[in-house]
C-alpha cells in the first residue's frame, strides 16, 4: 500500500485485538495520528477469563498511545475512561446500513409480535430472565408470541428452556440467519426486547428504530439509556415479573407510537449518511481531508 500510495495520513484501527499493537508501531514509525473505534463490552465485564484478560491487558497497554479513541456510546466511554487511561475520545456510534431504513413497520391494530435478536449468550444478553418474564406474560395475554434469533448458543439456549421448564408454546427458535434477512423480520414483529447485563452499543436496538418498530430494553449501557416512551420503554425494574408487566404496558398503549417518527430517531443518529459526517468531522480536525 505504501508503495503504491505513500504513506498514509493517519491509521484507524477496528479491531483491537489483535490489530491495535500493529496500528500502534506503524502510527509510531510514521509519525502519523493513531484513531481507535473499540466495539467489545471488556470493559463492562466484572469478571474475565483468563483470555479475556490476556486480551485487556494486549488494550490497555496500547490504548494509551491511541491519539483519539471513538467509543461507540457515551456509556461505553465511561467504562473505557475508568479503567484505561485515554488521551482524548469521541463517541461516534455504529452505523445502522441502508436496508433497515429500506422497509417500514405496518403497525398491528392487535399489537403481540415480540422479537429478540442476539448472540443468545445468556451471562451478556440474560436469555432466561427474558424466557422467565415471557411464561409470566402469557398468563396475563395468551395471545403472545416470542421469536429467538441467534447465530450460534442455540442448543444452550433449549438446554435452559428445558432446565427451567419454560412453556415453548409460542416460542420459536430461529438461527442461523443471515443479516440481510434481519430488516424484513424486525417488521413482521411489533416489539423489540433486550434484557442484557451489560451492552456496549447494541446495534439491533439502532435497527428496530431504523425500521420504526419500538424497543422495549433495561438500562444496560451502550443506547439503551436512550430509549424512552417515544421509542418504547426503559424499563427500570429488573426482574422477570417486572419484564411481563413492562411489556404487558407497553403492549396496551402501542397506539401511541408514531414509526415515523422512531424511524426519524435513528435516520437522524445512525445512518449511513450521519456517521459518514462523524468521521468527515474528525478526519478534517486532524487535517486529514
Amino acid at each position: 500500500i505504501i508503495k503504491d500510495h505513500g504513506i498514509p495520513v493517519a491509521i484507524h484501527c477496528h479491531a483491537g485485538f489483535p490489530g491495535l499493537s500493529l496500528s500502534s508501531a506503524l502510527a509510531k514509525n510514521y509519525r502519523i495520528p493513531l484513531i481507535f473505534t473499540e466495539h467489545s463490552t471488556i470493559y463492562q465485564q466484572e469478571k474475565l477469563s483468563i483470555k479475556e484478560k490476556l486480551i485487556f491487558w494486549h488494550l490497555n497497554k496500547y490504548i494509551s498511545k491511541v491519539d483519539i479513541m471513538c467509543p461507540v456510546s457515551s456509556a461505553h466511554s465511561e467504562s473505557i475512561s475508568a479503567k484505561c487511561f485515554v488521551k482524548k475520545i469521541n463517541v461516534i456510534p455504529n452505523v445502522v446500513t441502508n436496508p433497515f431504513f429500506e422497509t417500514l413497520l405496518k403497525k398491528s391494530p392487535s399489537p403481540s409480535k415480540l422479537l429478540h435478536i442476539s448472540s443468545l449468550d445468556n451471562d451478556q444478553k440474560n436469555i432466561i430472565d427474558l424466557l422467565k418474564g415471557f411464561n409470566i406474560l402469557k398468563n396475563k395475554r395468551p395471545d403472545v408470541s416470542l421469536t429467538l434469533v441467534g447465530n450460534s448458543n442455540i442448543t444452550l439456549v433449549k438446554r435452559l428452556i428445558k432446565r427451567h421448564k419454560i412453556d415453548l408454546l409460542d416460542i420459536k427458535i430461529i438461527g442461523p440467519l443471515e443479516h440481510t434477512a434481519i430488516p424484513k423480520l424486525m417488521t413482521e414483529h411489533d416489539l423489540f426486547l433486550l434484557w442484557s447485563r451489560y451492552e456496549s452499543f447494541s446495534l439491533v436496538i439502532a435497527e428496530s428504530w431504523a425500521s420504526g418498530l419500538p424497543v422495549l430494553c433495561n438500562e444496560s449501557g451502550g443506547i439503551t439509556a436512550e430509549n424512552n416512551e417515544t421509542l418504547g420503554h426503559l424499563s427500570k425494574n429488573y426482574t422477570p415479573e417486572g419484564l411481563a408487566d413492562d411489556i404487558d404496558r407497553t403492549l396496551n398503549r402501542y397506539d401511541e407510537f408514531d414509526i415515523t417518527e422512531i424511524r426519524a430517531y435513528a435516520q437522524k443518529r445512525y445512518s449511513e449518511v450521519s456517521i459518514a459526517q462523524k468521521f468527515g468531522d474528525l478526519y478534517n480536525s486532524l487535517s486529514i481531508l
